[in-house]
């Protein structure tokens, strides 16, 4: 039943419209994870690189281009918080152009089974209160080999002038 209901949530999304796809995504102590992709419902072109440092920290790094001459770039560490490391607390830094703001926020992944595991990320630029931009991830990862991973993900984006949503397909290799 939840590879059914998986795979009509991804076909769902799929006919949405794309984004860009930066999966939440395990890897063991001492890997890294490499992501592309290419969407062209908001046009934008993008990468993210992801080092497990020990069984509870990662940090990473991540670059969106838009084609409307905008772009962003995350630095970012995930502390884990639970003995599976399925939750973990987001800090980093986002840059656009020239202005930097702090980043914020919360990822959790659930094992669907031994090849298809769900993500879910809320992450907050800049400053805490009611009106804070925001970020939010839904997404399925599909494991294609023991170092390659399809991802499928839904994700909105609102900071000021930048408002981004849709779904999205990316491949991820674990290094």
């Amino acid at each position: 039943m939840r590879k059914i209901l998986l795979l009509m949530i991804a076909a769902l999304i799929l006919q949405i419209g794309t984004a860009f796809a930066l999966p939440v995504i395990d890897v063991e102590s001492q890997q890294s994870a490499f992501s592309l992709s290419n969407h062209n419902g908001d046009k934008s072109k993008d990468y993210s690189f992801t080092t497990q440092l020990n069984s509870t920290f990662a940090i990473g790094f991540q670059h969106v281009d838009w084609d409307e001459d905008t772009n962003m770039n995350d630095f970012y560490g995930q502390f884990y918080i639970d003995e599976k490391g399925q939750t973990r607390v987001i800090v980093g830094n986002r840059n656009y152009h020239s202005e930097s703001k702090m980043l914020y926020g919360l990822a959790a992944t659930i094992p669907l089974n031994d090849q298809w595991s769900g993500y879910a990320a809320l992450l907050g630029v800049g400053k805490l209160h009611n009106d804070s931009p925001y970020e939010f991830e839904v997404g399925a990862c599909y494991k294609i080999t023991d170092t390659a991973v399809l991802n499928f993900e839904y994700r909105n984006i609102s900071d000021g002038g930048i408002k981004k949503k849709g779904a999205g397909i990316g491949l991820t290799t674990i290094l």
